[in-house]
């Protein structure tokens, strides 16, 4: 994962956190949407699932995997351990994932290192300026010793657009 430049259009119920987040000093950062739950890549979401390997070995079904899915919630390392020691502490995520049982394109993940006094405050900013239907989350918690804010946000869709909750 590199950072990378904000898609124009992209979230446009997010547009205010995302104004915020590049206010403040926060970096975009690819949206991967599955990754393996072994560690191996160090970066984890809320949601596992085993998955199928495509090759068998004869007879035998393909062995099963535990990978993260890219979701909704606050257990989640979108930071890998090292880029602290490289001065990348805030990071954010905009991109496809799960959202309770349903696929949304525009889920925002959104990480930060910082004293627990720093974060609160920039939790209470997040939040107001979080639109009124979107679904947020967040919470203060470790990351590898040190006071981390995770958050997570959805966009609501546009009222009528006959999505499955119209």
């Amino acid at each position: 994962m590199r950072p990378y430049a904000e898609p124009p259009g992209r979230a446009a119920a997010l547009g205010p956190v995302l104004a915020v987040l590049r206010r403040t000093g926060f970096e975009r950062i690819a949206e991967v949407p599955a990754v393996p739950a072994d560690g191996r890549g160090r970066v984890r979401y809320p949601v596992r699932t085993e998955v199928a390997r495509a090759e068998g070995a004869g007879d035998r079904p393909p062995p099963l995997e535990d990978w993260y899915l890219r979701s909704f919630g606050t257990r989640f390392d979108l930071l890998l351990r090292h880029w602290p020691r490289r001065g990348t502490t805030r990071c954010y995520s905009l991109g496809w994932g799960l959202s309770g049982s349903d696929q949304v394109p525009d889920l925002l993940l959104v990480q930060a290192l910082d004293d627990r006094d720093t974060l609160r405050a920039l939790a209470r900013e997040l939040t107001r300026s979080v639109p009124g239907r979107a679904r947020w989350d967040w919470d203060i918690g470790d990351f590898h010793g040190r006071p981390c804010l995770r958050a997570a946000a959805v966009g609501a869709p546009p009222a009528g657009d006959g999505g499955p909750h119209a």
